[in-house]
């Protein structure tokens, strides 16, 4: 929710990450909305964590898209957010287009 809002804008801002771990926060379909847009702009980050975080489907698209553009990106967490067919084949098509990054969905 609003925490995921304001780490997103924090991590606009600071441009320097490189690894993000915020598994098992909690932070919902609106902050994993906002977490994706701040990868989406993010020059440097190689590494997200974003396991149990009921991100729902709404979240894993967004960050699904994101990923599309982000190719800093070479490792991400998503286990455990109740990915649906609809998150699964935008993940899909990120992998095509990002072929340097490794994608975790142990306990989708």
């Amino acid at each position: 929710g609003r925490g995921a809002e304001e780490l997103a804008e924090i991590i606009k801002l600071t441009k320097k990450i490189t690894k993000l771990n915020i598994g098992g926060n909690q932070i919902g379909e609106i902050g994993g909305t906002a977490i994706a847009k701040a990868v989406e702009s993010s020059t440097l980050l190689e590494e997200l964590n974003v396991r149990n975080n009921e991100l729902g489907n709404e979240g894993i698209v967004a960050i699904g898209i994101a990923l599309q553009r982000c190719t800093s990106l070479k490792e991400i967490f998503l286990g455990s957010n109740k990915i649906s067919m609809v998150g699964l084949e935008v993940l899909a098509k990120a992998m095509l287009l990002n072929k340097t990054l490794l994608l975790s969905l142990i306990h989708i």
